[in-house]
């Protein structure tokens, strides 16, 4: 089921179906060696281990519904930043797309990470790269990833999906907010 935030997302996405107005974009420095298929052997791990990594939103019989994505992660390797520029500007197809992407530049050691805003944030993609960096650094090392992130958080069973950390901070910050807000207008009447 869609939440209240992936409607409105979703809605306005295909609204404004070709204008990237929900992407959410990271450029990194690559300091060491990058090995590119355990890279995305590690992206493939997380996507198997988090649904929402998989979202598609398709509309059907008038209604929007979440469908999986089972498709496997491909990075790109682009050399020309006018390529590149143009990739991250590319809108995501919401209904077919892995909603993320990653760009490999060789030549000026960088990767250009792009994320759906309707799949994760700006709060819960620090999430994805801790587990990512864990995944990638356990594989390095011939160390083969439990699911539900048993190595990742230490604790048996315990599964973190993006989105519903999000809302969960949105909760909290929302409560935590109010009674501020509230003062406020007492204060002022």
């Amino acid at each position: 089921m869609l939440t209240y935030e992936q409607v409105r997302i979703s809605l306005l996405q295909f609204y404004y179906i070709n204008k990237p107005i929900y992407n959410i974009y990271f450029e990194l420095n690559i300091e060491k060696e990058f090995n590119i298929p355990l890279f995305e052997r590690c992206i493939n791990y997380l996507i198997i281990n988090q649904k929402s990594l998989q979202t598609n939103v398709i509309l059907k019989n008038d209604k929007l519904e979440i469908e999986y994505n089972k498709r496997k992660f491909k990075l790109i390797e682009l050399n020309d930043i006018n390529l590149i520029k143009e990739e991250i500007n590319k809108p995501f197809n919401i209904s077919n797309d892995l909603l993320f992407k990653f760009i490999l530049n060789k030549k000026l050691n960088k990767l250009y990470c792009i994320f759906h805003d309707l799949i994760i944030d700006g709060n819960t993609v620090i999430i994805f790269f801790k587990h990512l960096e864990k995944f990638y650094n356990n594989l390095l090392n011939n160390i083969i990833p439990k699911n539900n992130y048993q190595e990742i958080k230490q604790k048996p069973n315990y599964k973190i999906d993006y989105w519903e950390k999000q809302l969960e901070k949105n909760s909290f910050l929302a409560h935590r907010h109010i009674p501020f807000l509230v003062s406020i207008w007492f204060a002022n009447l």
